[in-house]
C-alpha cells in the first residue's frame, strides 16, 4: 500500500503552529471556573450558554493564534447530584483513544521495540497464516483486513482476546480496504504489553501521560487516577434523560483497550498537542508520521494518519481530527485547523438516542470561526416542577398523531407520534414533508414485500448491495420469528419518519394476529441501510418557558425552534397545545386522563 502525497508539511511546522510548548491549561478549582476571551469567545459562550438550557452537556475549549478563547463547563457531570461540568471533569472520549495507542506505538519504534513495517507474524506468537504478513502500519491505518470489531465481554483476558481475533475470518485483504477497525488498536494495545513487557495503562502512563504532563488522563478500569482527583469527578453518561453512570466503573475489557476506553479533558488534551510539538514524547520523525496522510479512507476528501484523520470542512480549512462515540451518552472531538491555528475540542456527557450532539455542534462553531450562517438556540427561562407537571398529557392531533408532553424537572419534554406531529416538532418545510412521506411509503412497501416473500424488491429497496439471496438470509430470519410467535402478518402502521445523524429513520409497529413488533428502517443515500429494532416515542424534545402560556422548543441535534402554546377551558384547565408556526396554527386536544 504506497503512502499518498503528504497533504502536511512536517509535524514540525505543523504543531509548531498549534500551541506553545509552555501553555498549560489551568483545570480551575470551582464550580465557576472557565475562560472566556474576546469577542469570538463570547460569541462561542453565548451560543453555548443558550444551548446548555435545552440539554447540551459537556465542556468546550476553542484557541484561536496560541490564545484561548473558550474554556468552560456547561450542563451536569452528575445531574442527580447536581454535580456541574467544569473544567476539571473527565469524559470518555471514546475512539479518541487511538491517538494515544498510536503514539504509544510510536514510542515502542523509537526505542527500538518494532518498525511500523514489521508484520504480526514477527512480533506475536502462534499467528496464523492469513494473518502473520499483517503490518503495524495496516493496523494504524485500518487496513489491516481484520473485522471491525471483537465481542465484548466483562474480563476478558489478553490472551483470550488474542486467542479470538487471530481466529475471526478476515473481512477483506490485509492491505486491500479501508475498514475502520476498533479490533485494530486492540489489537495494537496487546502489542504495547507483549513488547514492553508492561500493562497497557502503566505504559502510556510512564511514557506518554507523565512526561506530558497529563494530570487527568488514564483508562476505564485505573480506578485509583479517578479516586485520587476528587475534585474533579468522573462525568457520568446520559442517553436522553437516562444515567447509564460513571464509566470509570466499568469493567476491563480487552475488546474496547486501545480502541475506545480512554477518558481524559479538554484541558489535558490541550496540553497533549502542546507538547507534541516538542521532543519530550516523540521525535519529529514519529511525531510527523502520526500527522501525515498515510492512507485515504474511501470518503472523498478524507485520508487518515496514525490515529487522525486529515481532510477539509465544509468552508475547505485544511482540518485534522478525530471523533469519539459512546451510546452510553458520550461524544467528544478534536479538530485542528492548521492554516488558520485553530484548536477545537469538545468533549460530551449527553446523546440523544442515536442523535450525537457534535453532528450540529461542529457546525456552529465552524459557521462562527469561519463567517457561516447557524441557528442560534433560542432565549428561554426554566421554570417550576409546580409550574409544568398540570401541562403534562397526551395531546392527540387532527389526524390521529400525537404529542406526549412529559415534566421532569425544571422544563418540558414534547415527543410525538405520528408524522404529521413530526412535521411540527421539526417546524419541517412543505419539501421536507414530502420527503419523510415519501420514506413512510417505502418503509410500508418493504414489508409489506418481506411478508410476501418478494427478495427481488427487497434488494431493490436496499439498493442492490445485497442479492435477493442475501437479502432472505438478512431479513427472513427476523420475520419468521415473529410469525412463529406472533402468527399471520395482518398490518404495518407507520409511527413516521424523523431525520437522525447522516440518515433518515422510519419507525414502523407491525401488527401480527397475536401481537405486534417494532421495527425502523435506517435509510442512507436514499437507500435503506439496516432494519433495527426501535419504538416511540419520537424526537422527545425540550421546551423552556417564554412568556405567559408559551414555551419554545430546540433539539440540541436537530436545531430547530419551535414555538408552542398551552390553553386552558372555561373551567381553567389545560385543554389544548397548539404549535405556532409563522401564520400556520395547529391544535392538539388533550385526551381525558
Amino acid at each position: 500500500m504506497a503512502k499518498t502525497s503528504r497533504l502536511l508539511v512536517m509535524t514540525g511546522v505543523v504543531l509548531a503552529v498549534l500551541l506553545h510548548a509552555t501553555s498549560r491549561v489551568s483545570h480551575g478549582n470551582s464550580a465557576n471556573d472557565g475562560v472566556v476571551q474576546g469577542d469570538l469567545g463570547a460569541k462561542l459562550d453565548r451560543y453555548f450558554s443558550r444551548l446548555a438550557p435545552f440539554g447540551f452537556s459537556g465542556v468546550v475549549l476553542v484557541a484561536k493564534k496560541k490564545q484561548i478563547l473558550l474554556h468552560k463547563g456547561y450542563g451536569w457531570a452528575d445531574a442527580q447530584n447536581r454535580v456541574p461540568n467544569t473544567t476539571q471533569t473527565v469524559f470518555d472520549i471514546a475512539s479518541l483513544t487511538k491517538q494515544f495507542t498510536a503514539a504509544a506505538i510510536l514510542k515502542l519504534e523509537m526505542q527500538g521495540k518494532l518498525k511500523t513495517t514489521d508484520a504480526l507474524g514477527k512480533l506475536l506468537p502462534n499467528v496464523p497464516p492469513d494473518k502473520s504478513a499483517i503490518t503495524v502500519h495496516q493496523l494504524l491505518t485500518h487496513r489491516s483486513g481484520l473485522q471491525p470489531d471483537f465481542p465484548k465481554g466483562k474480563n476478558i483476558s489478553r490472551a483470550q482476546f488474542l486467542a479470538g481475533i487471530l481466529s475471526q475470518p478476515l473481512a477483506a485483504e490485509p492491505g486491500k480496504e479501508y475498514i475502520y477497525a476498533n479490533s485494530g488498536y486492540c489489537l495494537l494495545a496487546a502489542l504495547v504489553e507483549e513488547l514492553s513487557g508492561q500493562p497497557y495503562p502503566q505504559f502510556l502512563a510512564e511514557q506518554l501521560y507523565r512526561p506530558a504532563g497529563l494530570t487527568h488522563t488514564g483508562v476505564y478500569d485505573d480506578r485509583a487516577r479517578w479516586q485520587g482527583i476528587a475534585v474533579a469527578p468522573v462525568a457520568h453518561g446520559y442517553n436522553e434523560e437516562q444515567d447509564t453512570g460513571s464509566p470509570c466503573e466499568r469493567a476491563s475489557d480487552w475488546g474496547v483497550r486501545g480502541a475506545y476506553d480512554a477518558l481524559t479533558n479538554p484541558g489535558d488534551l490541550y496540553q497533549w498537542l502542546s507538547v507534541l510539538q516538542t521532543d519530550k514524547v516523540l521525535s519529529a520523525t514519529e511525531r510527523e508520521k502520526m500527522f501525515s496522510v498515510q492512507t485515504a479512507t474511501g470518503t472523498p476528501g478524507e485520508n487518515y494518519g496514525y490515529g487522525w484523520n486529515i481532510f477539509k470542512n465544509t468552508y475547505g480549512r485544511r482540518l485534522i481530527g478525530h471523533g469519539g462515540s459512546h451510546f452510553a451518552g458520550f461524544n467528544s472531538g478534536v479538530r485542528y485547523f492548521p492554516d488558520e491555528d485553530v484548536l477545537v475540542i469538545v468533549t460530551t456527557n449527553k446523546i440523544y438516542g442515536r442523535y450525537l450532539p457534535l453532528s450540529s455542534v461542529e457546525p456552529a462553531i465552524d459557521a462562527l470561526l469561519f463567517g457561516g450562517k447557524f441557528t442560534e438556540p433560542p432565549a428561554a427561562t426554566l421554570s417550576s416542577s409546580e409550574m409544568l407537571q398540570p401541562l403534562a398529557g397526551e395531546y392527540v392531533l387532527s389526524s390521529g398523531a400525537t404529542v406526549t408532553v412529559n415534566a421532569p424537572g425544571d422544563h418540558l419534554t414534547l415527543s410525538v407520534t405520528g408524522q404529521e406531529a413530526i412535521d411540527l416538532l421539526l417546524n419541517a418545510s412543505e419539501q421536507e414533508r414530502k420527503l419523510l412521506a415519501d420514506f413512510n411509503h417505502r418503509a410500508v412497501s418493504v414489508f409489506k414485500a418481506i411478508a410476501q416473500a418478494d427478495y427481488g424488491a427487497v434488494s431493490k429497496a436496499f439498493g442492490g448491495q445485497f442479492s435477493p439471496e442475501d437479502a432472505k438470509k438478512l431479513v427472513g430470519g427476523f420475520w419468521q420469528r415473529f410469525e412463529t410467535q406472533h402468527g399471520e402478518f395482518k398490518s404495518v402502521d407507520v409511527l413516521g419518519t424523523v431525520p437522525e445523524t447522516e440518515a433518515k429513520m422510519t419507525y414502523v409497529r407491525l401488527n401480527f394476529a397475536r401481537g405486534s413488533e417494532y421495527r425502523r428502517c435506517r435509510w442512507e443515500n436514499g437507500h435503506l441501510a439496516y432494519i433495527l429494532q426501535g419504538a416511540p416515542p419520537l424526537l422527545p424534545t425540550t421546551f423552556l418557558w417564554q412568556s405567559k402560556s408559551e414555551f419554545v422548543g430546540y433539539h440540541v441535534v436537530v436545531g430547530r425552534t419551535v414555538q408552542v402554546a398551552f390553553e386552558r377551558d372555561s373551567a381553567g384547565k389545560v385543554a389544548k397545545l397548539a404549535f405556532q408556526a409563522g401564520r400556520e396554527r395547529t391544535v392538539a386536544t388533550r385526551r381525558a386522563q
